[in-house]
């Protein structure tokens, strides 16, 4: 088993290999080469193959050194203080969630009540009594 995925673990090695140079080669502001090829399957012909050269910008080229730095471990993911107001929001998130549950599980047993129950009802009775016009005709149109 081994022996047969030596080669494929070469393979990959060098696939890695070939993505942290081109990284660099961007970090560096190198002039990069990219290829674009258009082929018809159909018809089984390549239709178009364009070949171009640029020199990455300065975002580029610092986006590339980040995500060098970060894959050999030199650079953390963010910096500290921002991995602290993400520990922050999360800590009260997690309290805000807390709060929400407790007043969910206060409504439910006040409903579970008798009285919590005549409670809601009665509210609701009073709200259908306000939403009907006072003097009669329900379906009395006053517009």
């Amino acid at each position: 088993m081994k022996r047969r995925l030596q080669p494929i673990e070469r393979k990959a090695d060098l696939d890695v290999e070939k993505a942290i140079i081109h990284l660099l080669d961007i970090g560096m502001g190198r002039e990069i080469t990219a290829r674009s090829s258009t082929y018809d399957n159909i018809k089984k012909a390549m239709l178009e193959d364009t070949t171009m050269k640029y020199s990455p910008g300065p975002k580029q080229q610092v986006e590339a050194l980040e995500l060098y730095l970060k894959y050999k471990g030199m650079l953390r993911n963010s910096s500290k203080e921002l991995e602290d107001q993400q520990v922050a929001k999360t800590k009260a998130d997690v309290r805000k969630s807390k709060a929400e549950a407790d007043i969910m599980e206060a409504k439910a047993s006040a409903y579970r009540t008798p009285e919590g129950q005549d409670g809601g009802l009665n509210k609701l009775l009073a709200a259908i009594d306000e939403s009907i016009p006072k003097g009669g005709d329900v379906n009395d149109n006053s517009d």
